[in-house]
């Protein structure tokens, strides 16, 4: 699966900071712009969050278009995946009025 993202002036030490938060089930391998970010074997029980490639870092733009595109692999029972980037804070507060917050309702 692929899907485009733009970045608008995304500061060097939050590209730094990068990481992939991630829930798959079972081997996935991540790209970004064409650029391998991360190779992952097995699956998970919920998200985790995971380094990105330094050269997947690299591959980024910034200031415009990129691409992220997902390959997961299943060789037996139900199969599941969801990936996207996150930036890593390292115990600085976050302000939730500047935060994107995305979330689906439970239909029941």
């Amino acid at each position: 699966m692929r899907q485009e993202f733009t970045l608008k002036n995304l500061l060097e030490e939050s590209r730094n900071n990068l990481v992939l938060n991630i829930h798959h089930d079972e081997a996935t391998e991540v790209y970004i712009n064409g650029v391998k970010a991360a190779d992952l074997e097995g699956f998970t029980t919920d998200y985790i969050m995971i380094p990105i490639s330094d050269v997947a870092k690299e591959a980024i733009n910034t200031n415009g278009r990129n691409v992220i595109a997902v390959h997961c692999n299943q060789t037996e029972g139900g199969q599941y995946i969801d990936a996207g980037l996150s930036v890593m804070s390292y115990g600085k507060p976050v302000d939730l009025n500047k935060a994107l917050l995305f979330y689906t309702p439970d239909a029941r």
